[in-house]
């Protein structure tokens, strides 16, 4: 697991603050961080937008978005960089993780990450220092 869902006093974040559709998860690993600007760090929270099933992508806009994925056993997120049918290969901006080939009808829910807001202070800064690399 990568994610777990951000909760105020055990309460949905993202359904409280943006509306019925959306939940917040907070990134506790760095899978998705690659030194760039466009890299999620841990302790990130994800907005994201629930969606019933993810269409064959046809347009490039779908690409643009990382990819929530919420199963049996967790949930994970990473940017889709293929689809084939109801299989999707999500991969992650940190090369020291590998590409995860997903079964679309396998799974919970999906949601596409719309923003992420950055956490501050002394938990997430350790949080962060777990990951550093030297």
């Amino acid at each position: 697991m990568q994610l777990e869902e951000f909760l105020i006093n055990n309460e949905s974040f993202g359904k409280k603050v943006w509306g019925p559709g959306y939940a917040a998860f907070e990134l506790l690993d760095n899978s998705m961080s690659d030194g760039a600007r466009r890299g999620l760090e841990v302790g990130d929270i994800l907005k994201c937008k629930k969606i019933k099933h993810l269409e064959p992508i046809d347009d490039l806009k779908t690409f643009k978005y990382e990819l929530v994925v919420v199963t049996s056993t967790g949930a994970l997120v990473g940017r889709i960089s293929h689809q084939d049918g109801e299989t999707v290969i999500l991969s992650r901006y940190n090369p020291a993780f590998e590409v995860t080939t997903v079964d679309l009808t396998k799974v919970k829910s999906l949601y596409l990450v719309e923003g992420f807001q950055r956490q501050m202070g002394a938990k997430a800064e350790a949080r962060r220092a777990q990951y550093a690399v030297s």
